[in-house]
């Protein structure tokens, strides 16, 4: 466990090294996403799902956890096909996401990502990762939403659909960093405690904004994440 939390981290920061490199050097440069928000029982009550519906089924729309509506990513420039798992870790970091999680589970996603989104348990470090970003400026969102000593995170599940589309459910929890033993061991032992609501909400407006910047070929910056975030949770 150690040697892999280790890795988890080591390639979390080695993402993060092309965090200021803009858009139009990345991966998924020219693909124009489009983001929209579906109530579960339009994949859950079909007839015949494909396999990738049923691992979702399975265990996110299976009424283990409170998920009512889910989000799904698609590509509108068909030119370039679908997104692959790779380019779509790049958008998620990106985005702030720590996608090398080693404590989260995956439950039968094709990969899961979490973001810090209140608060810090270490006093002053909001400050303390604000000074260190005017010396190493490609460590804002490493400290702060990545590698965060947070509080409260918000956790999403990825899945690859059979058509080239993403489902992608969201929540929010409490870090297992967190002092709150009692609502850490509830959040992380407990099933269907995330908040499922305000994870699809903070999720799509943070997938919606980044897309916005993308087109304009600009770099989705910290100070985003930290409106959107303020404004919804």
């Amino acid at each position: 466990m150690y040697s892999s939390a280790n890795m988890g981290i080591i390639n979390t920061i080695i993402r993060s090294r092309d965090d200021l490199i803009g858009p139009s050097q990345k991966s998924y440069w020219g693909y124009d996403l489009e983001i929209s928000l579906v109530n579960t029982e339009e994949i859950s009550q079909k007839d015949d799902l494909l396999p990738s519906e049923a691992r979702t089924v399975a265990q996110e729309l299976s009424g283990k956890e409170p998920v009512k509506r889910v989000i799904v990513l698609k590509n509108r420039n068909k030119e370039l096909g679908r997104l692959t798992t790779s380019q779509l870790k790049e958008i998620f970091d990106d985005m702030g996401f720590n996608v090398d999680t080693i404590m989260s589970g995956t439950h039968l996603s094709d990969f899961n990502c979490v973001m810090n989104i209140s608060g810090f348990i270490i006093p002053g470090w909001y400050y303390i990762a604000k000074f260190l970003s005017k010396i190493f400026r490609l460590s804002e969102k490493l400290l702060l939403t990545k590698l965060a000593p947070g509080i409260k995170r918000l956790h999403a599940r990825i899945f690859e659909m059979n058509d080239g589309s993403w489902l992608i459910t969201a929540h929010t929890d409490w870090n297992w960093m967190s002092l709150n033993f009692p609502r850490v061991f509830k959040a992380h032992l407990v099933t269907g405690t995330g908040d499922y609501e305000a994870g699809t909400e903070i999720m799509g407006k943070l997938l919606l904004s980044f897309a916005e910047y993308l087109k304009q070929g600009k770099i989705f910056p910290y100070s985003e994440i930290k409106r959107i975030i303020s404004q919804t949770n």
